[in-house]
């Protein structure tokens, strides 16, 4: 028995002398588990490695065979984010989170996709903390244990939801769960429902929404899908601007800005934008004018870029670069191409560096997120079948509780 697929990597073991035992997610394929013979040689010992991609060949005489894997590295995950502890350890928990709550050889389509999107967003966003609970409360609904967040389970409304029942898994409004709060779950804000399309909200629906440098939550899924189709150039400039790698800022790439665009590189805290520009858009200047005059109404600065000049003179396009980020204001360049640049004349906006309470909705948001999800996988998923949550998760708590500024 025989096949190959993309798959990601949950944990390596060591097997006898020169193997190792991996287990890994697959697309089509779900957990599995096979032999690596020479896992300790210099080729093969940094490709099997957890939170890894891999193209994964497994083979076996017979199909309940635990059978031997070939792996050809893909995508890296653990080298990129090496030097953050905070990062690091989601990784670690999620691979051992998946490993132990989804049974073995059984597709699970949906959950891969997530996890993938979600490894792509902890190499290169600070919005990692909320996917990595978005993808823990997606193992519970792949699992059968989905939670019901849309409405109370009492009363039936939909505004101030701030509790979920331990024993439901359904969430409360804050006047009826205000006689037993002791005894339920705080619901956080990221993890609401957004307001039905269309429709005016109501008192209380307002917090619903995340703040707007997050981007349209109708574009999100479709900035994932050009996440995963980025051109060559994309991918080329994006290793130098990924993981705080020019001059400690922070970017994200292929990221919603507001209900109409998505622009391909974001630094938040400068409110820079970098689009590059293939042969396509010499035909499209007007649409791109319309785009810049736009995101310049925004207070965002904007600099374009050809395809070429990433690839021929990428000293350059970074220097140009750096040369924004540290301008104390926003100061209009003269044009396209070359490294010349298009930037905003309104002033800098405010920095978003985060407050020591922590990122995005905060670490008390998140630490809420955490202990929500992690109720309902001890509880529902891992206690029946007498597993425990793994220690890895525990860490998880302990680095956001500790390193609050790393969120």
């Amino acid at each position: 028995m025989h096949w190959a697929d993309t798959a990601i990597i949950l944990s390596v073991r060591k097997y006898g002398e020169n193997s190792a035992i991996l287990r890994v997610l697959t697309k089509s394929h779900g957990v599995w588990g096979g032999v690596v013979r020479g896992s300790h040689s210099k080729a093969t010992r940094g490709v099997i490695q957890p939170g890894n991609i891999i193209n994964a060949s497994w083979q076996a005489r017979l199909p309940e065979q635990l059978g031997s894997f070939k792996a050809e590295l893909l995508e890296a995950g653990a080298a990129l984010i090496m030097q953050e502890a905070a990062r690091l350890a989601a990784l670690t928990s999620a691979c051992a989170i998946v490993e132990a709550a989804l049974p073995e050889r059984h597709p699970y389509e949906k959950l891969y996709t997530l996890f993938h999107g979600f490894l792509d967003t902890l190499k290169g966003s600070d919005d990692w903390p909320e996917e990595y609970v978005r993808l823990e409360l997606a193992l519970l609904a792949e699992s059968g244990f989905g939670l019901d967040l849309s409405r109370c389970a009492a009363t039936g409304a939909t505004e101030e939801l701030i509790y979920v029942s331990p024993r439901s898994g359904r969430a409360v409004s804050r006047k009826a769960g205000e006689p037993y709060k002791e005894k339920l779950l705080r619901l956080p804000e990221f993890l609401l429902p957004p307001p039905p399309a269309g429709g005016r909200a109501g008192v209380g629906e307002s917090r619903y929404r995340k703040p707007d440098r997050y981007g349209s939550h109708a574009l999100i899924p479709r900035a994932r899908e050009l996440r995963k189709e980025s051109s060559p150039a994309e991918h080329h400039l994006w290793y130098y601007l990924r993981g705080h790698r020019l001059e400690g800022y922070s970017f994200r790439r292929q990221h919603p800005l507001s209900s109409h665009y998505i622009a391909d590189f974001v630094c938040p805290d400068k409110k820079l934008v970098i689009e590059l520009d293939g042969g396509q858009h010499a035909e499209q200047m007007e649409y791109d004018a319309r785009r810049t005059e736009f995101l310049e109404q925004e207070g965002y600065q904007v600099l374009r870029f050809w395809n070429n000049d990433v690839f021929g003179n990428i000293g350059g396009v970074l220097e140009k670069i750096v040369e924004a980020l540290q301008s104390p204001s926003p100061c209009r360049g003269e044009g396209r191409g070359g490294g010349n640049t298009t930037t905003s004349s309104s002033q800098a906006s405010p920095s978003l560096t985060l407050p020591p309470t922590g990122r995005g909705n905060g670490a008390e948001e998140i630490l809420a997120g955490l202990r929500l999800t992690g109720y309902f996988l001890e509880h529902w998923l891992l206690e029946p079948h007498r597993r425990k949550l793994p220690a890895a998760r525990a860490r998880l708590i302990e680095t956001v509780k500790t390193k609050e500024t790393a969120l």
